[in-house]
This record gives structure tokens, C-alpha cells and sequence, in this order.
């Protein structure tokens, strides 16, 4: 029994048809333009990762910021506290409390500071 033929570049006599090399190269730069259609060329994908490894850098090196900028801020704050303490056993030893005492009566007076009362009114209360 015979075998059909699914070739469709046979014609109907059983000639194969032939192509030349420049037909052949032809038909596959055909072929290769129409899968390649719309994808970014070799210059513009070596931009893109450029492009995205400088994104990352760019987000490591907030990171960093934001890292620096909250150690400074505690540290603000921190030494924003001594002066704070400073300033009130000050205040206190000029109103004639002892040193052994100073320390207590910071810590009592501070907890009677408020938005509307300063230190200085809660210690002459």
C-alpha cells in the first residue's frame, strides 16, 4: 500500500519542489522578521538592565538614607532628653535642692508636665 503524500511543496505528479540557498535564506529571514517583530533589539535590552540595575542601587542607596536618617533622629532625640534633664536639675539645684535628691524630684515634677504645664510651673507648685 502506498503512502499519501503530505508534502506541500510536492506537486501532484510526485516532483519534490527545490529551492535554491538565497530562496532558502530568503524564506527564513522572512520567517525570522515576522517572530522577531516587536521584541527589543540587543542595544535595548543591555539599556534595560542597565537601566534596572541602577533602580536597585538607586532603592539600596534610600535604604541607606532612611537608615541613617533614623539613627541620627534617635540620636537627636536622645541627646534632646540630657539637655532636657540638664536644664531641669539646673533649675532645681538653683531653687536649693540637694544633689542626693536631685534625681527623685526630676523624675516626680516630670510627671506632672503637660502640654498646658511647664516643668518649671509643676516644681514651684
Amino acid at each position: 500500500m502506498a503512502e499519501p503524500n503530505t508534502n506541500p511543496n510536492t506537486a501532484e505528479g510526485g516532483n519534490e519542489a527545490t529551492f535554491t540557498q538565497a530562496e532558502v535564506d530568503t524564506i527564513v529571514a522572512k520567517r525570522l522578521a515576522r517572530a522577531t517583530k516587536g521584541m527589543p533589539s540587543e542595544e535595548e535590552m543591555n539599556a534595560y538592565k542597565a537601566w534596572k540595575a541602577n533602580q536597585q542601587s538607586e532603592a539600596d542607596r534610600i535604604k541607606d538614607i532612611e537608615k541613617e536618617r533614623d539613627t541620627e533622629k534617635a540620636a537627636r532625640l536622645a541627646a534632646e532628653a540630657k539637655v532636657t534633664q540638664f536644664e531641669r536639675e539646673k533649675y532645681l539645684t538653683a531653687k536649693g535642692v540637694s544633689a542626693d535628691e536631685l534625681e527623685f524630684y526630676c523624675f516626680k515634677i516630670g510627671q506632672k508636665v503637660t502640654d498646658t504645664v511647664s516643668f518649671e510651673k509643676a516644681a514651684d507648685e
